[in-house]
């Protein structure tokens, strides 16, 4: 794989000649561009070094603005409610989305209150330094009358990502288009795995990280090392906004996250007088209170003012929808401290200060996978899961005429799934429930169902083939035996996916005599989406092509074991048939051959598909192939070795860069196709890099 010199120029982090500087409202501390140092390793990798906390998160935005300005400055925007006012009405839901729920508001009023003066300087030092940016490089400014960045737009970032992952948009869109909430395609998910040095042949810890992201956009992952004078140090990934990093390690422990699916929303239909001015509760009349929702929307050179109307309630804002006014609870609004958890988190230096940063309970979901140099193992589901009354079936709509029906807040923290060393030593999520996580099978919460109502009990297509592959080869004892799980790409033959597509295939018979050449292929496949699979990319499409026809979300089609007519299933087989012949008139084509990841020049083959081990996500493009866009992204390995050390590899699907005249836009792909990792530099000494040959960049002076 070829390999690209560093960039040798970096812009000063002044403001030079006729700029000003740009400081985020509130702002005291004066940071120091000077004293900042960025290494880039040969893969781009931002080594940033600086004298405070501060200074380092300066410097980080600054790394990776050179990188995504783009990305970075839609999720401020986002934050702040105003993306529309930039990219125009393909925007506006978010921006109403976020300001029915008051985020920008309630951000403003109650932040310095919740945040630690320490991280306030954190934030404050991530806006500078991009705020720098942003100045020194005006013509990648969309929208310049948003400057500065404020600490409440990174906030707000934050708290509208972990909303986002509820589904909660999807309920409101389907309210503002005339329909009742319907069942949402679930969020992108995750592998986590954890192997203890008393499990392991090799007597080393180990962790693999696997989030299951896009490429690109607001999460699509950013690789990056920081070290301050105040020893806080800590190496992974982040997202486009992030001020540090989310999952990762450090020398004294490693963690992961995996997506939790439990349920933190409620849809409430309300009882209104005929005037809609009015709504019943405890059979008393309260007055219904009719709110304005505010936003600008880009059309052209101008932005046109839009408004809607949403109700302030008991059970949570509300708005009308086909059959009445229905409310929202969304207990992920809670999510304020998120960011300053994370930084506590990769700042530890124990499994007790690294729990003392959990306790903060600022995250409103996400499951952590854990391992330390002492080796310990811990999986630990964070959620805001609301403390809800038996009785009441809520997973429907609710009748909102009850105050029994209002939650106010979380399980006890105390309360929430936690296993730690389990025997053997071995700990796995796949976003299943965090009960079934060892090799040991389901350890059951006694009663969690009965005290919990909402808390994840369901497996998933992942987690069902780990599973099948620890009943068939053993516990894994070493770090080959769980990278053979972590790139296995076989659907599992008691998930709901193979049985719910083996249902279909049942249920098309008798199938038409023209419809044959594409059933006989799909009749043969074996669930197996290696690239030399023939059958996957035609399952992907017909699975795809039956969701579109039913109206019902592909997850859900199986897991739900959903079956339509015949006459749909039909119409999906012809729709693939035609899709195959079309473009490569054949319909015995492997997998390898249609679906491929890269960009620019760099573009291989790639095997996975949609939930199996090692997935795939694609769009389809318009000559018959399909483009890869998201699902395996940036995977890392982490090892606590018996010498006290820890080392790490990882590798990203394209580079650690969306800039396309950037070295590292692409120069990781072939790594990436072919299953391969690069080592990390973790350790090299700020003295020792100009003697590595790698260049060091001062903020403040061109090197």
């Amino acid at each position: 794989m070829k390999r690209f010199p560093i960039p040798t120029s970096l812009f000063a982090l002044t403001v030079l000649g006729s700029f000003c500087p740009l400081l985020a409202y509130g702002q005291k501390t004066e940071f120091r561009p000077d004293s900042i140092f960025i290494y880039r390793d040969n893969w781009g990798v931002p080594h940033i070094y600086g004298p405070t906390d501060g200074e380092v998160a300066y410097g980080l935005a600054w790394a990776h603005a050179e990188d995504d300005f783009s990305t970075i400055e839609e999720t401020m925007l986002s934050g702040r409610g105003i993306l529309a006012e930039a990219k125009g009405k393909d925007a506006a839901m978010l921006d109403f989305f976020i300001r029915f729920f008051e985020i920008p508001s309630t951000i403003s009023l109650e932040w310095k209150s919740h945040i630690s003066p320490e991280f306030q300087e954190v934030l404050y030092g991530y806006c500078a330094g991009l705020n720098a940016y942003a100045v020194q490089h005006p013509k990648e400014v969309l929208y310049k009358r948003a400057l500065p960045y404020t600490p409440e737009d990174i906030l707000g970032g934050y708290m509208l990502s972990f909303l986002l992952f509820t589904g909660t948009a999807g309920d409101l869109g389907d309210l503002l288009q005339g329909s009742l909430p319907k069942a949402q395609e679930l969020p992108g998910g995750s592998n986590a795995f954890a192997l203890s040095k008393n499990q392991s042949k090799d007597g080393n810890t180990w962790l693999f990280l696997n989030p299951h992201n896009s490429y690109k956009g607001r999460y699509s992952w950013y690789e990056a090392h920081t070290k301050s004078g105040t020893g806080t140090e800590m190496y992974g990934a982040l997202f486009p906004g992030g001020v540090t990093i989310f999952h990762g390690f450090n020398q004294y422990l490693a963690w992961a996250h995996t997506f939790n699916y439990h349920d933190m929303v409620d849809v409430y239909t309300l009882e209104t007088n005929p005037e809609k001015t009015q709504y019943k509760v405890n059979n008393q009349w309260l007055p219904l209170e009719a709110v304005e929702v505010k936003i600008k929307v880009k059309a052209g050179p101008i932005r046109v003012p839009v408004k809607r109307t949403k109700y302030n309630t008991l059970f949570g804002p509300a708005m009308e929808g086909p059959q009445g006014i229905y409310a929202i609870r969304n207990a992920a609004i809670y999510g304020i401290k998120a960011a300053e958890q994370w930084w506590h988190m990769g700042a530890s230096k124990s499994l007790e200060q690294f729990e003392e940063a959990l306790a903060m309970d600022g995250f409103p979901m996400l499951n952590i996978v854990y391992v330390d140099q002492k080796d310990n193992l811990m999986l630990r589901s964070q959620t805001h899961l609301p403390q809800r009354k038996m009785g009441p079936d809520w997973n429907g709509v609710l009748w909102g005429v009850d105050t029994n029906y209002i939650w106010h807040k979380p399980i006890p923290y105390t309360s929430r799934p936690v296993i730690k060393n389990p025997i053997p030593g071995f700990l796995f999520n796949a976003n299943n429930s965090p009960y079934s996580c060892t090799c040991e099978g389901i350890e059951k919460a006694p009663d969690s169902t009965q005290y919990f109502p909402g808390i994840q009990t369901i497996e998933t297509n992942r987690s069902h083939r780990i599973q099948e592959l620890l009943d068939s080869l053993g516990c894994p004892d070493s770090p080959e035996a769980i990278r053979h799980i972590k790139y296995d790409r076989q659907y599992p033959k008691d998930g709901y996916v193979w049985n719910g597509f083996r249902n279909h295939l049942e249920a098309a018979k008798p199938v038409p005599e023209d419809l044959k050449p594409i059933y006989e292929v799909l009749y043969a496949w074996n669930g197996n989406a290696e690239k030399e699979s023939v059958g996957a990319a035609q399952f992907v499409e017909f699975a795809k092509r039956l969701s579109q026809i039913t109206g019902v979300p592909l997850q859900f089609m199986y897991l739900r074991n959903h079956q339509p007519p015949q006459a749909q299933i039909h119409q999906a087989l012809g729709e693939t048939q035609h899709r195959f012949m079309e473009h490569f008139n054949r319909v015995d084509i492997s997998l390898g051959e249609v679906q491929r990841v890269g960009r620019g020049s760099e573009i291989f083959p790639r095997g996975g598909i949609k939930e199996t081990l090692a997935p795939t996500e694609t769009r389809p493009l318009s000559n018959g192939y399909y483009a890869a866009n998201g699902g395996d992204s940036f995977i890392m390995e982490v090892c606590f070795t018996s010498k006290d050390r820890v080392e790490a590899r990882a590798v990203q699907a394209f580079g650690n860069s969306n800039n396309s005249s950037s070295a590292h836009y692409n120069d990781q792909t072939a790594l990436f196709a072919n299953d391969r990792l690069r080592e990390v530099l973790f350790y090299l000494p700020l003295n020792e890099w100009k003697c590595k040959g790698y260049t060091p960049k001062s903020p403040n002076r061109n090197n």
